[in-house]
């Protein structure tokens, strides 16, 4: 992706821009890579402007004597660029996390959805694993403190749209469902959503308006019935 080629800041420019006024962290992080402007423009568009971040603080130096050449510096921004790209883990770590989230799609049945979380996130790090509706990826915790949040959450489909593995929908439908009903939190059966439809039995009769027919079911099975009589009226034999 990186191309080790180019022209990049003389030493002269770099002096030149120091005397001028403050940089922008795009041009402090070039000088510190000894990047090109097409190199910069690829990582920011691999990383984006998060990047920065693992720029040194201002005054600590930039460009000092450790860089003896473009080449090892730059194979020292690529390394960084890779290990920040992974959420922070070194290859060895990344792959213990990669071989634990597949213990737990074995384990539970179903695959990750595309949002999975390696790890938990931080704000959720004092959530038990038995707590979050998706255990696999650690997604929609379903405590007592969140569960408002996995039923909003859940109703609406782009959310859904991350889980290709209908399996894995109707996990986390079910557990979304079972912990609000635990909470006593009402939820309204939608017939037209088929991962409430595929729900056990005991669940759906807890829900409000399951079993209940529609005002047209009402209207239809009202029309079935007078036609039916009307039918039946029809055919009776006069009595001589």
């Amino acid at each position: 992706m990186f191309h080790s080629h180019g022209e990049n800041m003389s030493f002269r420019a770099q002096q030149e821009r120091r005397k001028g006024n403050p940089r922008t962290d795009r041009e402090r992080f070039m000088e510190h890579y000894n990047l090109t402007d097409e190199q910069m423009n690829q990582i920011l568009d691999w990383i984006g402007e998060d990047v920065y971040k693992l720029l040194p603080n201002r005054g600590e130096g930039l460009a000092q004597t450790r860089h003896s050449s473009q080449v090892s510096s730059y194979n020292e921004a690529k390394t960084k660029m890779s290990f920040y790209a992974q959420g922070g883990y070194t290859q060895e770590e990344r792959e213990k996390l990669e071989k634990a989230i597949e213990a737990r799609e074995k384990k539970y049945g179903y695959k990750r959805g595309s949002n999975a979380n390696l790890t938990k996130p931080k704000e959720y790090q004092n959530i038990p694993d038995s707590q979050f509706a998706d255990v696999v990826g650690f997604n929609y915790p379903i405590d007592k403190a969140h569960i408002h949040g996995a039923i909003t959450y859940w109703q609406h489909m782009d959310h859904r749209k991350a889980y290709s593995d209908s399996k894995a929908r109707a996990f986390i439908t079910e557990r979304i469902v079972r912990a609000a009903l635990k909470f006593g939190i009402e939820l309204t059966y939608d017939p037209k959503d088929p991962d409430y439809r595929n729900l056990p039995e005991n669940l759906k009769k807890q829900m409000k308006g399951y079993g209940q027919k529609s005002m047209l079911e009402d209207w239809q099975s009202f029309r079935g019935w007078q036609e039916a009589l009307y039918n039946t009226r029809s055919k009776r034999v006069p009595v001589i």
